[in-house]
């Protein structure tokens, strides 16, 4: 049994926090003290691998909520941290409080990063031991239910586990071993990486901008799939933030970066509908202008790149500014 400190207690969060406990680990949260009452009264989720319909609630509920790093810090001072989970947006791990974390550390504590940003690795590597950080990137979908147009007995998270997609994970050896072994044991596919600190931030921003391409079309897919001039200025965008990223890490961009098209473009449009048990048009709109602030990060932290080593970035910056 792992003693899992989850920090976040969004959709992502609660997937997690709800598969670990299922495997028989102490699972705790780290929430902010306004969401403490909400979470001791547990969680609501639908697992749609296995309940499409959103027919049956799971109620989960055993589980510890810490607001506060001194809670965090005196829990592990009576038994230490395994696995610390940083389940937070790229915009919160900007002004995270990595001193208080650093508190409740000791040195068998694994941190995993789950924040794709071509700078985020950097950010938490200048405040952690590097040999206890390890590197994943999220592969599930996970939404707050009812989306509009859904009917579900009660509100709560629904998720969706891709059956042929595992979670990629990089870092020390043994501790990147202990999290994939804590991933399986969960029921969640997961797979070693060489090195996804590289390679994470390039399918990271083609889909920031898809998605500031998508909601220049009103979320609507098929006015993106239609509209052939905006597509191909989120190609180009898409290129130079790979360029951008490649200049400033000293990484080579995917051999996918020429393979870029408009074709590639629709017939993702045409098959991703199908292949998900959820409304994904609805869920892109829904849950993407909650986290917009991330977005309008990833690509002014694009732009801003791109022009301080001199490259190009015009469809960046026209992209970026067709959405407020």
């Amino acid at each position: 049994m792992k003693k899992i400190l989850i920090v976040g207690a969004g959709a992502v969060g609660q997937v997690y926090g709800y598969q670990f406990a299922q495997a028989g680990n102490q699972v705790s949260f780290f929430a902010k003290e306004k969401y403490h009452e909400a979470l001791e009264q547990g969680l609501t989720l639908y697992h749609l691998n296995r309940d499409k319909k959103k027919i049956r609630p799971i109620n989960f509920d055993h589980f510890e909520v810490l607001t506060t790093w001194q809670a965090v810090a005196e829990s592990s001072q009576q038994k230490a941290w395994d696995q610390i989970y940083l389940c937070i947006s790229s915009t919160a791990l900007l002004n995270f409080d990595f001193e208080g974390l650093r508190s409740a550390l000791n040195s068998n504590t694994t941190v995993v990063m789950l924040q794709p940003g071509p700078k985020d690795y950097a950010l938490a590597a200048a405040e952690l031991p590097e040999s206890q950080i390890v590197q994943g990137m999220i592969t599930l979908i996970s939404y707050d239910t009812p989306l509009p147009g859904e009917s579900v007995l009660q509100p709560g998270v629904a998720y969706w586990l891709p059956p042929m997609a595992a979670t990629p994970f990089s870092g020390p050896g043994q501790r990147c071993a202990d999290i994939i072994k804590t991933f399986k044991q969960s029921n969640m596919n997961a797979t070693s990486h060489r090195n996804l600190r590289a390679m994470a931030p390039y399918p990271t921003a083609a889909l920031m901008a898809f998605l500031t391409a998508l909601e220049a079309s009103d979320w609507k897919l098929d006015a993106l799939k239609n509209n052939k001039p905006l597509q191909r200025e989120m190609i180009q965008a898409q290129r130079q933030a790979f360029n951008a990223i490649s200049e400033e890490s000293g990484n080579k961009a995917p051999l996918w970066k020429n393979a870029l098209a408009p074709w590639m473009i629709n017939f993702a449009i045409n098959i991703a509908p199908k292949a998900v048990p959820l409304d994904l048009e609805t869920y892109f709109q829904v849950h993407f202008t909650k986290v917009k602030d991330q977005t309008k990060l990833y690509m002014s932290t694009y732009i801003e790149s791109a022009e301080q080593q001199g490259l190009n970035a015009t469809e960046l910056i026209s992209l970026n500014q067709l959405t407020n």
